[in-house]
Parts: structure tokens; C-alpha cells; sequence
């Protein structure tokens, strides 16, 4: 009996979830790889309580659906004009946020990747390393904590997310900026700065699937916030 597969174009960075992706395939439940943002709401609640670290508060949150770099970021700027997702410049740093993710629900099933941070490499930089910052308009200098072989640029990877090869560690990785099914990220972690004037934010890169495939999901990220949220977006 001849058979209709959906057309599956991902290069998968971890065999693991290979497995996945074919039991999807052949089921019919999935067609092109790369998704969009569900057409039900999506609730993104936090994770814990704020925290902090040299005068700055952090927060982790997850949501319920799979979300890109840029649907992230647009919810960690949304919290107000002095937030955005974290950026590490330090060893204590990155330990204190470490110690609010190590909970397995903030991770990908396989333990592969963690929430995403504000690490992105701008477009046209030497890959895979140069050019990688953070979106508080600092480089990774003076303090990188890539995970064994990251970054590698597997398949045009251009965002950063905690990444720990397949159990849950406090190293980071670079995958690509979108909402793939099979990397399934739904966490991140936000840093607040000091109340003040605005602190200049890095504009990060463009997704995967392009600045106007980003900005309508964000809008529509943002009119999907639950209303127990309003209270701290009004702040």
C-alpha cells in the first residue's frame, strides 16, 4: 500500500531525538518541521521565586508550549523597561542562576537544553565562536562557559540556552532561533536590572523563520499572557 509521509527537513543535533521524530512521521501528526505558535492560548507562569545576584533580580519562567529565543525575549522585555533575558558575565553569576534551573521540567525530556539566556552571535559573524554577546550589549570576553563542542553552529545556530549534552548542567550551547517542535524549549530566565533609566539593549538576531514571523507571534504572545500576570507587567 503506497503511503503519504510528511516531508520531515530537520537536522536533528541530538540523536536521541531522532527516534521522536519518526514516530511522529509515521503517526501523521506532524508535517513540516519547523512550527508555529499554537492558535490556543499560551500560559507562561513563573517558575520559583525572584532571586538575585550583585544588584540585579532574576526570575525563571516556563511556559506551556515550545517557545523560540525571540518569543522569550519578547515576554522578558514585556515585564518592563529595565527587563530582559539574563546575560552572565560572571562565574558567581552564572552559578546563582544554575542553582534555580536544576529542575527537570525546565528542561528538554533528553536533558539537553535548559532555559534560554540573552546569548546571541549577529548575523555575518566568523563561525561557529566569534561575535557571540549578550543582549546587555556585552561580549562573552571575559567569561565563557560553553558546553564540550559548543558552539558548533550545527545547523546556522545563532542563540544561546543553558546546554548540558544530555543531563542538566550549568554549560551553554548554541542551537537556532525558533520554535522547533523537536528541541522543545519552554523555559528562560530574565534579569531585571536596578530601577533608572533605560538600560540599552542589544536588538539580537533575526529568527529563523524571519522578523515578521517573530513579531506577529510576539504580539500574539503578548495578548495570551494570563490575567493573574497583569498586575506584574503593570508594575
Amino acid at each position: 500500500m503506497a503511503s503519504s509521509l510528511p516531508k520531515l527537513r530537520v537536522l536533528v543535533k541530538n540523536p536521541s531525538l531522532f527516534e521522536r521524530m519518526l514516530a511522529l512521521a509515521f503517526s501523521g501528526a506532524i508535517g513540516l518541521a519547523s512550527s508555529v505558535m499554537p492558535a490556543n492560548a499560551v500560559t507562561i507562569a513563573q517558575h520559583g521565586s525572584d532571586f538575585s545576584y550583585n544588584g540585579h533580580s532574576y526570575s525563571v519562567w516556563l511556559s506551556d508550549a515550545i517557545l523560540s529565543w525571540s518569543d522569550a525575549r519578547a515576554f522578558a522585555q514585556g515585564l518592563g523597561s529595565n527587563s530582559d533575558l539574563a546575560s552572565i558575565n560572571d562565574a558567581g553569576e552564572n552559578a546563582a542562576i544554575y542553582a534555580q534551573i536544576t529542575d527537570h521540567v525546565l528542561w528538554t525530556t533528553d536533558l539537553v537544553a535548559g532555559p534560554w539566556i540573552g546569548l546571541f552571535q549577529p548575523a555575518g559573524s566568523a563561525e561557529p565562536g566569534d561575535g557571540w554577546q549578550w543582549v546587555n550589549g556585552t561580549t562573552i570576553a571575559s567569561y565563557i562557559n560553553w558546553a564540550q563542542n559548543e558552539p558548533d553552529n550545527y545547523i546556522g545556530d545563532n542563540v544561546g540556552v543553558f546546554w548540558a549534552n544530555g543531563n542538566i548542567g550549568d554549560t551553554w550551547g548554541d542551537t537556532v532561533d525558533s520554535s522547533n517542535p523537536f528541541f522543545e524549549a519552554k523555559s528562560f530566565v530574565v534579569e531585571t536590572t536596578p530601577a533608572g533609566p533605560s538600560v540599552p539593549m542589544a536588538p539580537g538576531p533575526l529568527p529563523l523563520l524571519g522578523a515578521g514571523t517573530a513579531f506577529g507571534w510576539s504580539r500574539r504572545l503578548r495578548r495570551r499572557i494570563s490575567p493573574g500576570m497583569l498586575s506584574r507587567l503593570c508594575a
